[in-house]
């Protein structure tokens, strides 16, 4: 896995990652994947890295609630910066690539 950002200017600049994982931070495989994002990004030391982490907890989850669910991350997202999304797993991807009227917006 390679995370790369953009070429900073001097000094520590600030990045922000989305982590949107389908089962959560106790399964092994989102794990692995923020220990191998977080060794890759502390390793440079140009950047200060902020991390936000949203579990959608796809298996128990109606139609309806994932809707809710999908607009209030949007809404809580919508006007920060995010320099880089991680999508762990295929129910993140789908979730945010189904459209609805309020992306559209």
């Amino acid at each position: 896995m390679a995370v790369c950002f953009a070429q900073a200017s001097q000094g520590r600049t600030r990045k922000t990652v989305l982590v949107i994982s389908e089962v959560g931070q106790s399964h092994p495989a989102p794990v692995l994947v923020t220990n191998m994002i977080l060794v890759a990004v502390h390793s440079d030391p140009r950047f200060d890295v902020e991390f936000q982490w949203e579990n959608l907890d796809a298996a128990d989850i109606s139609d309806n609630s994932r809707n809710e669910l999908r607009n209030s991350i949007v809404q809580k997202y919508r006007n920060r910066k995010l320099d880089l999304i991680v999508l762990e797993g295929p129910d993140p991807l789908r979730f945010l690539a189904e459209p609805t009227k309020k992306f559209a917006e």
